[in-house]
């Protein structure tokens, strides 16, 4: 284009016009992907028992489908989902047997865990209080290699209650 030409656009203009197009397309993005983030959290905060084992997180219903291989049935297991999105995360709730625990700790690699992570405490902090241990509650908590090793997999950290007599799962799938 020639400089006195009327159609032409001045090259400083142009780049100007670029920058701010892709500054707003970079906004409008930016936006979309807030309103995405809070659309989730919004259907991810809410918290519910789940009764119906067919909608129990897949990794809860392989754990539950091999214990009862094993004559461990999931009848008495209660499953209560409190986040969904971006990281699943739930407790499974069953009564305390010792054959229990052995299955857990072969199948999730459990070994014995004196603290766990600070994230994880905070969710706890955030369950109604029977769905984990009680405050002074006589428990011995294991964690899975995976959790230990802060892999992005299935997660797991088990508790057993020995005053009320349960064991609590807290399941975690980190994304």
């Amino acid at each position: 284009m020639k400089r006195g030409d009327s159609n032409s656009i001045p090259a400083e203009r142009l780049t100007l016009f670029l920058l701010i197009l892709c500054a707003a397309l970079i906004l409008a993005t930016q936006a979309v992907l807030f309103g995405l983030k809070i659309y989730g959290w919004r259907s991810a905060s809410h918290a519910e028992t789940l009764p119906d084992p067919t909608i129990w997180p897949e990794p809860i219903r392989m754990l539950s489908t091999a214990m009862q291989e094993e004559g461990l049935g999931p009848s008495q297991w209660e499953v209560y989902r409190f986040d969904v999105m971006p990281d699943e995360k739930a407790i499974i709730r069953l009564p305390d047997s010792d054959a229990a625990i052995d299955f857990l700790t072969r199948h999730l690699e459990l070994s014995p865990a004196k603290t766990i992570r600070m994230s994880t405490q905070s969710d706890i902090d955030g369950l109604p209080d029977e769905w984990w241990i009680g405050k002074k509650g006589n428990a011995r908590m294991w964690a899975s290699r995976r959790y230990q090793e802060g892999e992005e997999a299935d997660q797991y950290v088990v508790t057993r209650d020995e005053d009320q007599k349960r064991i609590f799962i807290y399941y975690y799938f980190n994304f």
